[in-house]
C-alpha cells in the first residue's frame, strides 16, 4: 500500500473541516497495537479510522486487520482481540475500517467478522468495507461522510450521502461497498453544537492553547461488554464555556494506516445501545438480532421457579422523602494525579474497614491500584497491585473471602507466571497483600468476562461469560452462538443455593437468571427477567441478603433505574422503576436486606434508599461533579452509605446516611 498517498487523500478530503476547527487528524506512525493502545490512553477519541489490509480468516470465522510488530512484519489482528483494545474506550462513538473484508461476516455466523466484533464489543457503529474501493471512491467518501456527520446527519444518513455521492460521480458499483453496523436504533451517535459562522472561524491560539473536546452530555459508562445505549433525550451543557473545536485522528503508517477521529463540539447521546443491527442504508437493512430463549441445560425441575412478570412497570412514585442530612463534601481522592481510571470497586472487610480497588491506564499499559480508609477518614497511599504484570485483559473484581479479608481478582499476563487468571489476597483483615498467584489457568480461546464466588471454606468458584456461552465449572448454564452474553453475576443463598443474573443482546436487550440448588452440578432454565418496557442497558447489578432474597437494580434501555427482588416462596416481584435518570446504577444492602444505591449522571451523583416497607425515597443529589463515568457503592454495619466515583479524570469520595 502507498501509505502517504492514503493519508493524503485523506488529509485533501477533510481539509475544508480541518480549516474551520471542526476535525483534528492525528496520524499514528506505528500501527502496533501496543502503540494504538498508548495513544488511545494518552488522548481521548470519537472515531477511529483504519487504512490497511484485512481479510477473513476461515478456519477460525473472524476477520483481521493487518497490523505490524515491532520488526514492521505483518501482525494480523482479530476482530475479537482489537474489540478488546478498543472495549473500554467510552469517548469512542464510531470504527471506519478502509480494509478489505472488514465487513464480511462468515457463511454460517452472520456475527463473525472485523466489524460485528466490533460491535459486540460496545462500539455504537462501525463501518466497514465490503470489497476493496478506489481513491477517487475513498476520497469522495471520506470527505461526504464526515462533512454530513459534521453537519449532524445520524451515521445511517450520512453514510447514505456518502453513498449518493460516489454514485453521482458515475460509479454504479462501488456506492455499495461501504456497509453500516450499528447499535444505535436511530443512528445518531453525534451531536454537533452548530455554532455561529465566527464561531466556526478557524482558531487561532497557539497548541499550548488547544485543549480536547468537552463530552456536553451524560457520559456512556462501559461495561463489561456494550458500553453505549439508546438515545431517549439529549441534555444540553450548562453554558459556562464552548468546547473546543478540536477533533483527534490518529493514523499508523508502514504497513497499515490508521486513524482517530473526534468530531468538535460533539454532544454525546444519553445511550446508544440499540438493536444490533447490520444496516445497508440505501438499501434494506439485514437484520441479524436472533431471538428465543437459551434451552435447558441438566435442568432439574424446581418448584420454586418464578413467574417472570410481564407486565408494564409500576409508574416512578416514591414514598415522600424524608429529610435526609447534607452529606460531607465529597473530596478528591487521585488529585489530578496522572491516570485515566475505570473499574472501581467499594468493599468492607469484616471489621468495616473500607477498601477502594481502581484501574488507572496510565502509566504503563494500565495497573490496578488499592487504597484502604482510615480510622481517621483518610485513604492510605495508592498500592499498586499489579507489578509485573505486562497486560490487564480481564475486569477488576474485589471480593470478600470467608475469613474476612480482601482479596482482588483479574486476568492478565505475568512477566514471569505467563496468561492466566490472578489473585492477591490480604494475609489478614486490613494487612499486607501477598504476591499475585494463579487462581485458574486461561484454558478458553478467547478472554472473557468472569465473575468469583468465594465458598464458605475457602474455595473458589467463578461464571465464566463469553461469546456464545456462559458456564458454571464444567456446566454450561446457557448457550447462544448468536449472541455475546455477559457481565455475569454470582451470588449464593444463606441456604447454599447459587444465582446467577447476565446480560443478553438481542431485540429487546434482556437480564436472564438461572439458579442452582446442588452446588453448581446441575442449572434450572434460563428465563427472562425484564420485559420490552424494561429492557436493560448493559449495566446492572445482583446482590444476595443474608436473609434469604435477592435484589436487583439496572439502567433502562429507554430510561430509568429500575429494582426486582426475589425471596424463596414468593419468587420476582414485578419490577419498580425507582429513578427518573437511568445512567449508571450500582447496589448495596444494609444488615437487614434493605436496598441502598448509587446513580452517577452527567448532571452528577445520587443515592436511593430503600424504606422498610419495600418503597423507595427518590434520588438524592449528593454530589454534582459531571460526567460520572462510573461508581460503585458500601454500606457499613451503621446503615452508612459510602459512594465512589470516576468523573472529571479524577476519583471522588462521599458518606450519606
Amino acid at each position: 500500500m502507498d501509505v502517504e498517498r492514503e493519508w493524503n487523500n485523506l488529509k485533501a478530503a477533510l481539509a475544508e473541516l480541518e480549516a474551520r476547527g471542526s476535525l483534528v487528524l492525528d496520524h499514528l506512525d506505528t500501527a502496533s497495537p501496543t502503540e494504538l493502545q498508548y495513544r488511545l490512553r494518552r488522548n481521548e477519541y470519537h472515531v477511529f479510522h483504519f487504512i490497511g489490509h484485512g481479510g477473513f480468516n476461515e478456519q477460525a470465522q473472524d476477520g483481521i486487520l493487518l497490523f505490524e510488530d515491532e520488526n514492521q512484519r505483518g501482525h494480523p489482528l482479530s476482530g475479537q482481540y482489537l474489540g478488546t483494545l478498543l472495549h473500554d474506550e467510552n469517548t469512542l462513538r464510531l470504527a471506519v475500517l478502509n480494509a478489505c473484508e472488514g465487513g464480511r461476516s462468515g457463511v454460517s455466523d452472520p456475527f463473525a467478522g472485523v466489524a460485528q466484533s466490533l460491535v459486540q464489543q460496545g462500539l455504537p457503529a462501525v463501518i466497514a468495507m465490503q470489497f476493496e474501493v478506489t481513491d477517487e471512491a475513498a476520497i469522495t467518501f471520506a470527505r461526504e461522510f464526515y462533512t454530513a456527520i459534521a453537519d449532524g446527519y445520524p451515521v445511517d444518513a450520512a453514510l447514505s450521502e456518502a453513498r449518493k455521492a460516489i454514485f453521482s460521480l458515475g460509479n454504479d458499483i462501488e456506492w455499495g461497498t461501504p456497509v453500516l453496523y450499528m447499535r444505535a436504533p436511530d443512528g445518531r451517535i453525534f451531536d454537533p453544537l452548530h455554532d455561529s459562522p465566527a464561531e466556526m472561524a478557524p482558531a487561532k491560539a497557539t497548541p499550548e492553547e488547544v485543549v480536547k473536546p468537552q463530552l456536553n452530555t451524560e457520559a456512556v459508562r462501559q461495561s463489561a461488554t456494550a458500553r453505549p445505549a439508546t438515545i431517549a433525550t439529549i441534555q444540553p451543557t450548562p453554558a459556562k464555556k464552548k468546547p473546543s473545536k478540536r477533533v483527534l485522528v490518529g493514523i499508523a503508517a508502514s504497513l497499515v494506516v490508521i486513524t482517530a477521529l473526534c468530531l468538535s463540539g460533539i454532544s454525546l447521546g444519553k445511550r446508544f445501545l440499540g438493536g444490533l443491527t447490520a444496516s445497508e442504508s440505501t438499501t434494506p437493512a439485514v437484520n441479524t438480532t436472533v431471538e428465543g430463549q437459551p434451552a435447558s441445560v441438566n435442568s432439574p425441575t424446581e418448584a420454586n421457579q418464578p413467574d417472570i412478570p410481564r407486565e408494564t412497570p409500576a409508574a416512578f412514585a416514591p414514598a415522600t422523602l424524608t429529610s435526609t442530612p447534607t452529606p460531607p463534601a465529597a473530596f478528591n481522592l487521585t488529585n489530578n494525579r496522572e491516570g485515566k481510571y475505570a473499574e472501581i470497586s467499594l468493599l468492607f472487610d469484616e471489621q468495616d474497614q473500607l477498601h477502594l480497588v481502581y484501574r488507572s491506564v496510565l502509566p504503563r499499559g494500565g495497573d490496578y491500584y488499592h487504597q484502604q480508609r482510615t480510622g481517621g477518614g483518610d485513604f492510605t497511599p495508592a498500592e499498586v497491585l499489579t507489578n509485573g504484570f505486562e497486560f490487564l485483559w480481564s475486569d477488576l473484581v474485589q471480593a470478600l473471602h470467608p475469613q474476612g479479608y480482601i482479596c482482588v481478582l483479574w486476568g492478565g499476563v505475568s512477566e514471569n507466571e505467563g496468561e492466566a487468571y490472578f489473585r492477591r489476597c490480604q494475609n489478614s483483615p486490613g494487612g499486607s497483600f501477598s504476591a499475585a498467584e494463579i487462581w485458574k489457568p486461561k484454558s478458553f480461546d478467547t478472554r472473557t468476562s468472569f465473575f468469583p464466588l468465594f465458598l464458605p471454606d475457602g474455595n473458589l468458584q467463578a461464571v465464566f461469560a463469553r461469546v456464545g456461552s456462559l458456564t458454571f465449572g464444567d456446566q454450561v448454564i446457557s448457550t447462544d452462538k448468536a449472541t455475546n452474553i455477559a457481565n455475569p453475576h454470582l451470588v449464593r443463598d444463606p441456604a447454599g443455593n447459587y444465582h446467577v443474573v447476565w446480560f443478553r443482546p438481542g431485540d429487546p436487550y434482556s437480564l436472564e437468571y438461572s439458579h442452582s440448588q446442588d452446588a453448581g452440578t446441575s442449572w434450572s432454565p434460563a428465563v427472562r427477567l425484564t420485559t420490552d418496557a424494561t429492557a436493560p442497558d448493559a449495566r446492572f447489578d445482583f446482590e444476595a441478603d443474608q436473609q434469604g432474597n435477592l435484589h436487583l437494580v439496572w439502567d433502562g434501555f429507554h430510561g430509568g433505574s429500575y429494582y426486582l427482588r426475589w425471596n424463596p416462596t414468593q419468587g420476582w416481584s414485578e419490577p419498580v422503576k425507582i429513578s427518573p435518570h437511568g445512567c449508571g446504577v450500582e447496589l448495596a444492602l444494609n444488615s437487614s436486606g434493605l436496598a441502598r444505591a448509587a446513580e452517577g449522571c452527567w448532571h452528577g451523583t445520587y443515592f436511593l434508599e430503600q424504606l422498610p416497607n419495600g418503597d423507595w425515597l427518590p434520588p438524592y443529589q449528593v454530589a454534582g461533579t459531571g460526567n460520572v463515568l462510573e461508581l460503585d457503592i458500601a454500606v457499613d454495619g451503621n446503615d452508612q452509605a459510602y459512594i465512589v466515583w470516576v468523573a472529571e479524570n479524577d476519583i471522588f469520595f462521599t458518606s450519606v446516611r
